[in-house]
């Protein structure tokens, strides 16, 4: 059989790839997820520093403040984050890998997660279509397709015949014009050797002109007749059979099998002489069968060949904001089975300014990972290294870093107040403002358990008192935040929120005397929770974007936790 791609072959392909093709289209959201404000770089706890306020050595000072100003003091009422997950919250409370949808199982085919060193390219991020999405993809694509072909043009066609008494003649057909299509049944089927779709039933109608001549022999002129017709193809089956391999970091289509067949043909003559109806409708109903057959194939195949080229060409790479972008290359073949399409793709961060872009090491995604049954179109599995690797771009970029000189009760930041904490430092600097300058020293820890989403982070905290108009930093205490968070389905991203769930201090030096650490961590407590906790789930609010196709959102989105992942198991619906 001819290698050729049927009638809905193009949907096939676009389903597959459906994964991909959102990225391109997001390249100029400039989201900043997990990108905090930059208020200075580097500070060390084991440099003492006095002299100029630490502001003086940043670009435009006022701007850099400005938005912790307004966050600090407004923060909790201004962002609204509460009512973006309580749904998420209430899942704190179910088992592992439990949700109201049933136990997300790993199917068979399941290996064990490693724990894969730099290198190679890692699967971080996976995209299932299950049954159910492939039949809902199929239909609307399907749509599209049968209006994308209509009207279409078809050649004419010329036949010459001899008829007993007449002679010899010559009739043609032409403006032949496919008008309309339609579908009425329609399967999509997957298997490890390919995905093939079949459409049953395939109506459609053509209009055309027909016209016919012969020659007498004692007449000089030509006897002509001419009129118009209405074809109708009443049913007509088609099946294709295509395959989907990765190439060079993409997607490439193989056709392997293809078909279509005309099984009913119905034309209709008007105008002209009628007693050359029944000859003309035998003259050309194959030709016609066939050409309807030829032409169609034909179309698509120039579709399949232009869109094949397309999605292979999309980029790799998708930038978040000017620091970060997402790695988006596919590394391995394309799973397929009767259950599902399963395409892996890299999914980590990565710097754009810079060639350190990973943690020291990189934990792959579980085999087979999808949500339970088919109630849901969608999954699609992160693994905890994606939330890494934005730690770690970011921390490179000296982004977790952060100054706080406002909270919404300032008297935390006045020697006032921390005068039973710390006397000396009140003895020494009565009544002065105080500035906390906290800077990351490693990139934070992050994890997923069975239910929620983990980070750790050591910093060093230096307390510095505006003497002056001068700045001079007093002490220094390393800390070590640990946070629990939820993530959250907000239109087409994932995001987060976390909250402060333990802190640890330890005094590194002081030149106003020992803290009195115990009291210390109450009110470090409160500025985080009142301050840096509030910037981080602002910057977390906006997430970074799932790869999706154009003009299809997200609904019924679920999140569900398990060892070393996150499955977002969600629906969604095509908005033309």
């Amino acid at each position: 059989m001819e290698h050729c791609v049927g009638l809905n072959s193009i949907l096939v392909t676009l389903l597959v790839l459906s994964a991909l093709a959102e990225a391109a289209s997001r390249q100029q959201r400039r989201q900043e997820p997990f990108s905090l404000p930059t208020y200075f770089k580097n500070s060390q706890c084991e440099v003492e520093t006095q002299g100029p306020d630490l502001l003086d050595q940043i670009e435009n000072p006022t701007d850099k403040l400005g938005p912790i100003s307004k966050l600090v003091t407004g923060t909790n009422r201004e962002t609204g984050l509460e009512a973006s997950f309580d749904a998420a919250d209430k899942k704190e409370g179910l088992s592992v890998g439990e949700t109201r949808y049933g136990r997300f199982p790993v199917l068979p085919g399941v290996v064990t997660t490693v724990e894969q060193s730099l290198g190679n390219d890692p699967e971080c991020m996976s995209i299932i279509i299950s049954q159910r999405g492939l039949d809902y993809v199929k239909e609307i694509l399907l749509q599209q397709i049968l209006q994308q072909i209509t009207p279409l043009r078809l050649p004419d066609i010329k036949k010459n015949a001899y008829i007993p008494i007449v002679g010899q003649v010559d009739a043609v057909l032409r403006n032949i014009t496919l008008v309309k299509a339609e579908v009425t049944d329609s399967n999509i089927s997957l298997e490890n050797s390919g995905i093939t779709i079949t459409g049953h039933g395939v109506h459609a109608n053509i209009m055309l002109r027909w016209q016919y001549k012969y020659y007498v022999g004692w007449i000089p002129i030509p006897i002509s007749d001419r009129g118009r017709a209405d074809v109708k193809v009443r049913s007509m089956n088609a099946w294709v059979t295509v395959n989907l391999e990765e190439r060079d970091g993409g997607l490439s289509l193989k056709t392997l099998q293809c078909g279509t067949y005309v099984r009913d043909l119905e034309i209709d003559l008007h105008g002209g002489a009628s007693w050359l109806y029944q000859w003309l409708i035998d003259i050309f109903e194959d030709r016609m069968r066939a050409t309807v057959e030829d032409q169609l194939t034909a179309q698509i195949k120039k579709g399949i060949k232009k869109l094949d080229s397309l999605l292979f060409s999309l980029p790799r790479q998708v930038s978040i904001d000017e620091t970060a972008g997402l790695d988006f290359r596919v590394v391995r073949a394309p799973i397929l089975n009767s259950a599902y399409v399963s395409i892996g793709v890299k999914g980590l961060f990565m710097s754009l300014n810079s060639s350190q872009i990973f943690p020291s090491r990189i934990r792959e995604l579980p085999a087979g990972l999808i949500c339970s049954g088919d109630m849901k179109m969608l999954t699609i599995a992160l693994s905890e290294s994606v939330l890494s690797s934005a730690a770690a771009v970011y921390y490179n970029a000296g982004l977790l870093n952060w100054l706080v000189d406002k909270v919404p009760d300032q008297s935390y930041l006045n020697t006032a107040k921390w005068r039973i904490l710390v006397p000396q430092l009140y003895t020494q600097y009565p009544d002065e403002d105080m500035k906390l300058v906290f800077t990351v020293l490693s990139p934070p820890n992050i994890s997923v358990t069975s239910k929620e989403i983990q980070g750790v982070a050591a910093a060093n905290l230096v307390i510095q008192v505006l003497d002056k108009n001068m700045t001079t930093s007093v002490a220094c205490i390393s800390i070590t935040l640990s946070l629990r968070g939820i993530a959250a389905i907000i239109g087409n991203n994932i995001t987060a929120k976390m909250r402060l769930s333990d802190l640890s201090l330890k005094q590194e030096w002081s030149h106003v005397g020992n803290f009195r650490l115990k009291l210390v961590k109450v009110i470090l407590q409160i500025v985080l929770k009142d301050a840096l906790i509030p910037i981080l789930n602002l910057s977390l609010k906006g997430g970074f974007p799932l790869p999706l196709i154009p003009s299809v959102e997200l609904q019924n989105s679920d999140i569900n936790y398990g060892n070393g992942y996150i499955l977002v198991c969600t629906d969604a619906q095509y908005i033309e």
